[in-house]
């Protein structure tokens, strides 16, 4: 099993391109 810092870091790229008000919930806001 690997760290949740590890899903977290790909996981804020995916989001990254994500537009406003677009974004799923685990974006983090």
């Amino acid at each position: 099993s690997q760290p949740v810092n590890s899903e977290q870091k790909p996981s804020i790229g995916c989001n990254i391109k994500w537009k406003p008000g677009n974004e799923p919930a685990y974006f983090g806001v």
